[in-house]
């Protein structure tokens, strides 16, 4: 019942936040939309001959996109209540949303961008881009394809001179602080986020190719062959035996379980996670959802290795002479995406209702998309090619203009249940330990 009612929340404030705010969305949905789309473009005309510049190009147009969406995410902010139930909830006093769009664009887009890249949504796009150069140079469209992840050593230089250009631009953006150097900026450390994610993806890519061509490979494949290979042919109620139900499990759970909940609920989790740090949830103390054992734990250890020789030793070294450099530049990228860390603290701390009910919403959402793009291809009808060909990108914006900023609704939405569910909770516990100190103290009496 709790999940039922969480639910209803969260559809009801989805439509509510997404009917308020659709203006801006669909602005930000259309000027990213558009950049990407011109990007594509211009990253086809350029040819296989321009191949590098062809790449950045592409890639800029995939950051113009994330950072539309960042913004999207950013525009709902208003719509939060948790920040007008502050006399119902105890620790809002803490909380901050008062970050610049600029402060949300430069620390936010980064983890942005990792997702992109690991989730496979670069990826989508560039198939899309494969559309745009068939079109281009017809059948000969894979001779001159200019952009292609497996070059990943164009992306290695790409992600060497966005950092050189990055460390430049922060430099001066520090002696005098402008938009343009601000921009510039967030372009730069996009640049980089993405090409990073990109050659990791492909290194990891071609790591596991060869290790399925290894020895050691064929001997887990016969390993788990002969596993199979020795269970009993017992004949199963639905007319399989335990060898071939072993089997076919195993090839379900690889082919077809772990994609599914990476998709069904990994992402739209992680997306929620992502939502909370564009929100201010850097800013939270761990006073609103508190520490859980394993954390307090965790953390007392961690203090108390540091107090031992080895953990002054070492961060004596840290703070001074060749490793200096190195830790800064880790803790610098780490303040970007510890936040996340935190969206994944609040999601636990929402509790298993809120989570079902939200991944519940979520699949809801991408029914509803589908069914749109169904009913879209049907209404359109069979029609001759070249009308086809004009058709077809209408129906795909429309519907990645209602999926989207629907999803930006949600996300938003979710992230403002969470926070209230998380409070809640963390007020009740409060209350609870409370009441058994008093208790404890009124027995001693």
């Amino acid at each position: 019942m709790v999940a039922l009612n969480e639910l209803r929340l969260l559809i009801g404030g989805t439509w509510t936040m997404w009917s308020r705010f659709l203006p801006v969305l669909g602005f930000w949905f259309c000027l990213g939309y558009g950049l990407r789309f011109a990007s594509m473009q211009a990253a086809v005309s350029l040819g296989a001959s321009q191949m590098v510049l062809a790449n950045l190009v592409f890639a800029l147009g995939l950051v113009a996109w994330v950072v539309c969406l960042v913004l999207m995410i950013a525009s709902t902010g208003p719509g939060l209540r948790f920040t007008t139930d502050a006399a119902t909830h105890g620790g809002f006093a803490e909380v901050r949303t008062d970050q610049s769009r600029s402060e949300v664009l430069v620390h936010g887009v980064a983890p942005f961008l990792a997702v992109y890249a690991l989730g496979g949504f670069a990826e989508e796009q560039l198939t899309d881009l494969q559309r745009t150069a068939l079109t281009y140079f017809g059948p000969d469209y894979g001779a001159n394809q200019p952009v292609r992840f497996d070059q990943w050593p164009v992306y290695l230089a790409m992600m060497v001179v966005a950092w050189v250009v990055l460390r430049a631009v922060e430099w001066w953006h520090g002696r005098r602080p402008g938009v343009a150097t601000g921009l510039l900026q967030v372009l730069a450390k996009g640049v980089l986020v993405l090409s990073t994610f990109i050659v990791i993806t492909e290194i990891t890519k071609f790591v596991t190719e060869w290790l399925t061509t290894r020895v050691f490979w064929g001997w887990l494949v016969d390993g788990w062959a002969a596993f199979v290979g020795v269970l009993p042919d017992w004949r199963l109620p639905f007319d399989l035996t335990l060898p071939e139900a072993v089997r076919e499990a195993g090839a379900w759970l690889v082919t077809v379980a772990l994609p599914s909940s990476v998709a069904a609920v990994l992402l739209p989790l992680t997306w929620l996670a992502l939502t909370a740090s564009v929100f201010g949830w850097r800013d939270l103390t761990s006073n609103l959802i508190g520490e859980t054992d394993a954390e307090r734990a965790l953390r007392e250890r961690a203090e108390q290795v540091s107090d031992t020789n080895l953990g002054r030793r070492a961060s004596a070294a840290v703070a001074s002479g060749p490793l200096a450099f190195a830790w800064r530049r880790i803790t610098a990228m780490a303040e970007d995406y510890l936040p996340v860390a935190q969206g994944v603290r609040l999601i636990a701390r929402a509790g298993a209702s809120f989570v079902a009910a939200y991944l519940v919403a979520s699949a809801l959402l991408t029914t509803l998309e589908r069914a749109a793009r169904w009913g879209a291809e049907y209404l359109s009808g069979p029609r001759p090619q070249a009308e086809q060909y004009l058709i077809d990108p209408v129906v795909d914006v429309v519907v990645a203009l209602l999926g989207t900023t629907l999803a930006i609704a949600l996300y938003a939405k979710g992230f403002d249940r969470a926070i209230l569910a998380a409070a809640s909770g963390a007020g009740r516990s409060h209350a609870a330990a409370a009441g058994e100190i008093a208790e404890r103290v009124g027995g001693d009496r």
